[in-house]
């Protein structure tokens, strides 16, 4: 290690594949670390193709590009750890992580977190059923199990994803038989399972819902870290600060892809170029640099997926916790101001998903009741462990440090 630069990479989906990749270019020991199976991130369920790509991925289809970073790493000398995850990101770069071998900890040089975007749910009536999912749940049912996700769907969604999905479903041989632009008075019922949606009294059968909202960033191990945030409206959430070369703004941590602002699968991979070769000291930068300018697309304000005064009552929010929207306006009405106030008296966001699924509708809930304008309702506070981690784990890596 003496004299060698060490790197890791959290999150092996697009934008973490090229910033691996090209970090070991000019010899720096990387360790690439992501909780799934296989590298390749959600961009392994896409079958669309890359819009204006970096030259090596031309032409290449979302799993194309996938199955084409998976081959470089396997003849590099990158060391992947697959089905280990970051849980948490400490003080002077230090992070936890636990996968096979174990809980453990690493203290590298520079950090680059592609840790990906987490997709938006609005609740409603009956979206607690089984059968009611997200988009990449629909597609991984489809282009990595080959199982359709129902015969009869209901697609949730407006915009460019929401068209696609229902294209990719019905190419599936799903029967796409209804499809709402929001949540706001949709109401999903069966017994046991999801076996009928509606809006207004108008009953349609069917055997799966999908929601096609769209996705927010998951910065989460950025925010462990300390690093400056700043409201996008772009993305309708805080995200963190990061210079022309992806650092944020703790010195030796990057962020790229999804995890610093939802963008194109060919911003992403040209990001994961800027902060690999940046994390270097690579003469290439300025090259890789050109090639992001090329790749960025400009993005109008975010869209609400939803009006937060239409929730009913007694639908469950947080289902983790088991919160119901009236529990929270209750909070909200007795002077919770923010999302921390609103965990602290009600639990919603003190799940396992430490309130990724929770917070974006909790903020909205306080806009309305409040007045209070998004950009000044700051994020949820991040703790350790982003993901579950057993206290046996914890307790081998305390003894392993000891």
């Amino acid at each position: 290690m003496s004299g060698t630069t060490q790197i890791v990479v959290v999150g092996g989906g697009l934008s973490g594949i090229m910033a691996a990749i090209t970090a070991s270019r000019p010899g720096a020991e990387v360790i690439l670390i992501d909780e799934q199976e296989q590298m390749g991130g959600w961009q392994r369920t896409s079958i669309q193709k890359i819009d204006n790509p970096p030259d090596v991925l031309e032409g290449y289809r979302g799993y194309d590009s996938t199955s084409y970073g998976r081959r470089v790493l396997e003849q590099s000398s990158i060391d992947c750890r697959n089905r280990s995850v970051v849980w948490g990101l400490f003080e002077d770069r230090t992070i936890a992580v636990h996968g096979p071998e174990g809980a453990y900890q690493l203290r590298p040089d520079k950090i680059i977190l592609a840790t990906g975007s987490t997709e938006i749910v609005w609740p409603f009536a009956g979206w607690t059923l089984p059968g009611v999912m997200t988009a990449r749940a629909a597609r991984a049912f489809m282009h990595l199990h080959y199982v359709l996700p129902g015969r009869r769907v209901a697609v949730i969604g407006r915009g460019a994803d929401a068209d696609q999905l229902q294209a990719d479903l019905e190419a599936a041989g799903a029967s796409v038989v209804s499809r709402f632009q929001t949540p706001d008075g949709v109401e999903a019922g069966g017994d046991g399972a999801v076996e009928w949606i509606s809006v207004e009294g108008e009953r349609e059968a069917v055997d799966a819902v999908v929601l096609a909202l769209g996705s927010l960033p998951d910065p989460e191990l950025a925010r462990h870290a300390m690093a400056d945030l700043e409201y996008s409206a772009a993305n309708g959430c805080h995200v963190p600060i990061r210079n022309a070369h992806m650092q944020t703004s703790v010195e030796g941590v990057y962020v790229v892809g999804d995890a610093g602002g939802c963008v194109t699968a060919a911003e992403a991979a040209a990001q994961g170029y800027v902060a690999g070769f940046a994390a270097t000291d690579s003469d290439e930068l300025a090259t890789a640099m050109s090639a992001l300018a090329d790749a960025v697309q400009a993005r109008g304000p975010h869209i609400d997926v939803g009006d937060a005064a239409r929730i009913p009552d007694e639908v469950q929010v947080d289902r983790e916790e088991q919160v119901i929207a009236a529990c929270i306006r209750d909070a909200i009405q007795s002077g919770a101001v923010s999302v921390n106030d609103v965990k602290r008296k009600t639990r919603a966001g003190m799940g396992a998903s430490q309130g990724r699924d929770t917070e974006y509708v909790i903020a909205r809930m306080i806009r309305v009741q409040t007045g209070i304008t998004l950009d000044q309702l700051v994020p949820m506070t991040a703790r350790p462990p982003a993901r579950l981690v057993a206290l046996a784990d914890l307790a081998q890596m305390a003894a392993a440090v000891d």
